[in-house]
């Protein structure tokens, strides 16, 4: 990009706000890497359509990226599970819980709401399905649920991550026009 004109830099600062609002939106366990991809297909289509010189590349390596998080996210918390001694029904009972968790979440205690009952009830459905479908003691149930709740907990930093990837790319592509 030259920034011959104020376009330009307008341009880049929707870029750079676009990334943030993105990343800002995945900690809230909301899609924010789509947020990012569709904003910029938007700018790159309507609005300035020489912002980026190689689009498909662009586009592709990012929706590859936020793939990439969104099972990162999906499966995160079933590999803590089963890395903490739980079983298949334990690591599926952590994948359910974490989704339930945020849904329930996001409407009761937002912002944060989200995030801390994902963590909180992919652990707790891990629990209780090693202890009650699985008869398993406390103990060995609760290094499950502590497994699956670090996996959500990290689940969510390697989709930030990639959000924030996502967003270098696009940034790196309106730098390179």
């Amino acid at each position: 990009m030259d920034f011959a004109d104020y376009t330009d830099w307008l341009a880049f600062l929707a870029t750079l706000s676009t990334a943030l609002i993105g990343v800002v939106l995945t900690v809230f366990l909301l899609p924010g890497a789509w947020f990012l991809i569709a904003v910029m297909a938007a700018i790159g289509i309507v609005w300035k359509p020489e912002l980026i010189t190689s689009p498909w590349w662009t586009f592709g390596i990012a929706v590859v990226i936020a793939i990439t998080g969104e099972l990162l996210e999906l499966f995160a918390g079933a590999y803590g599970a089963r890395k903490g001694g739980g079983s298949k029904i334990g690591a599926f009972a952590a994948v359910f819980g974490a989704i339930f968790g945020a849904v329930i979440g996001a409407p009761l205690f937002f912002p944060f709401g989200s995030l801390i009952l994902a963590i909180l009830c992919a652990g707790s459905a891990t629990v209780a399905a090693e202890r009650f479908i699985h008869r398993k003691q406390w103990e060995e149930s609760t290094r499950a649920g502590i497994g699956a709740a670090i996996g959500r907990a990290l689940a969510t930093v390697a989709k930030v991550l990639c959000t924030v990837a996502a967003g270098i790319v696009f940034t790196i592509a309106v730098l390179n026009d």
